[in-house]
């Protein structure tokens, strides 16, 4: 299970020290990652914090703000499952997550929202529920999610055989589009409506809001864009 109890030391390219051990950070502008320890941290207006909960390696935390003003992060703990910390406190969910992948956790109101590839491929856990979609993603890829302006959740994702895919309201949706190997997409909300950025086989393209564009920009190898609004 993660460590327990805050107060390792962090170590970043020989300079070592203690973090402030005060608590999940409630201020704006926070940043959540994963130390050169395996463990979960956070930086922002209330100082560095080691919040002593283990990751596992290759995988990377996802930080959303709810409407209250509090903080949500989620991530693979170093036993291969789901956590949360932040608002509400810290919870172990009891569900698997896929090696080398990581969730994506969406604001709901006060709520949130949480998508992770398990095992057996697409769920979404929190507000709504939780729901195995039973939709296959590549191994090794992340789904990514937002919510929009009328409070539903989309969620975008690389499917099995590489194609990109979004589950929300307007239903599951094959767009027949690829994504490059070992990337996965980044959707953001346009009002009610979203894009999704991702990497193909000839770079960087949008789908959604504004249409289909090829923008000619390309990519290295592995890695994957982030779109905000």
């Amino acid at each position: 299970m993660p460590s327990e109890g805050p107060g390792t030391n962090g170590v970043w390219s020989g300079t070592t020290f203690t973090g402030q051990n005060c608590g999940t950070p409630l201020g704006v502008d926070t940043i959540a990652f994963q130390a050169n320890t395996g463990i979960l941290w956070s930086t922002g207006p209330a100082g560095i914090q080691n919040l002593g909960l283990g990751m596992m390696a290759g995988t990377s935390p996802s930080l959303a703000k709810l409407a209250n003003g509090q903080y949500i992060i989620a991530f693979q703990s170093n036993n291969g499952q789901l956590w949360t910390t932040g608002a509400g406190g810290t919870k172990n969910w009891g569900l698997g997550i896929r090696a080398g992948t990581s969730p994506s956790v969406t604001a709901v109101g006060n709520d949130y929202q949480i998508a992770f590839q398990s095992d057996t491929g697409l769920w979404t856990a929190g507000a709504g529920g939780t729901i195995r979609h039973n939709l296959g993603l590549k191994a090794g890829t992340s789904p990514s999610n937002t919510t929009l302006a009328n409070g539903s959740t989309i969620t975008a994702f690389q499917s099995a055989d590489g194609v990109l895919w979004t589950v929300g309201p307007d239903g599951v949706k094959n767009w027949g589009l690829g994504i490059r190997a070992g990337t996965s997409p980044s959707v953001t909300a346009v009002g009610n409506d979203y894009r999704v950025a991702f990497q193909s086989d000839t770079g960087l393209w949008t789908a959604g809001a504004g249409g289909t564009i090829r923008h000619n920009l390309g990519l290295k190898a592995g890695t994957s864009p982030s779109g905000g609004h």
